[in-house]
């Protein structure tokens, strides 16, 4: 019967047609035993669609989550089946709405990094391609951080040099000034003249 048929497929088209069925019956005790089992069926199918359907109006992945967690629950029927298919459709469209937001933000990050020459945004960069999936846009944009790892390397290299010749000049400024002070010292022999160098002296 539509009941039977209704139980077994767990499809909303065939919970309607039992559902009609069953009203044209007569009261009696078929209509009082299949009315309760067709009700457990339809509240099943009704809140697999309504779960199915907000990931479908609303696809985002907590939706889908909601839905294929209400369709695992269902038998083994021609109704998970269909029910299955429209949540791996909304899914497909979730994956390659979140691969095109990947990908816009690995290449905002690249030019980021190739803006700033700084290790720091070309690591925020590095992880972004990483994570992207092999293909051309990742060969394109590892190739770019590699060359851009060389500019960032260089200009770190020459900063250290910067830095170690200022070092390097303000140290020799330092010896300068205590040689002069030791040799005023020698030639004045005067307290004050002694103090200043040795003062000079402890911080070369």
């Amino acid at each position: 019967c539509s009941s039977d048929l209704a139980e077994a497929s767990f499809s909303a088209a065939d919970v309607t047609a039992a559902t009609t069925a069953i009203a044209a019956l007569p009261d009696g005790q078929l209509k009082t035993r299949l009315t309760p089992r067709l009700a457990a069926v339809s509240s099943v199918v009704s809140s697999v669609e309504t779960a199915v359907a907000a990931a479908e109006a609303n696809k985002t992945q907590a939706n889908l989550d909601a839905a294929v967690a209400a369709v695992s629950g269902m038998v083994a029927s021609t109704g998970k089946t269909a029910f299955t298919a429209r949540n791996n459709a909304v899914k497909a469209i979730i994956d390659a709405s979140s691969a095109s937001a990947a990908a816009s933000a690995a290449v905002a990050s690249v030019d980021a990094a190739v803006a700033a020459d700084t290790a720091a945004t070309l690591s925020a960069a590095q992880a972004l391609v990483t994570a992207l999936p092999t293909g051309d846009l990742k060969v394109k944009l590892q190739a770019i951080i590699d060359v851009q790892a060389g500019v960032v390397a260089e200009k770190a290299a020459s900063a250290a040099a910067l830095e170690a010749a200022a070092v390097a000049a303000a140290n020799a400024a330092k010896v300068a000034a205590a040689s002069a002070a030791i040799a005023k010292a020698e030639g004045s022999l005067k307290e004050a003249d002694l103090d200043a160098a040795n003062a000079l002296i402890n911080i070369v």
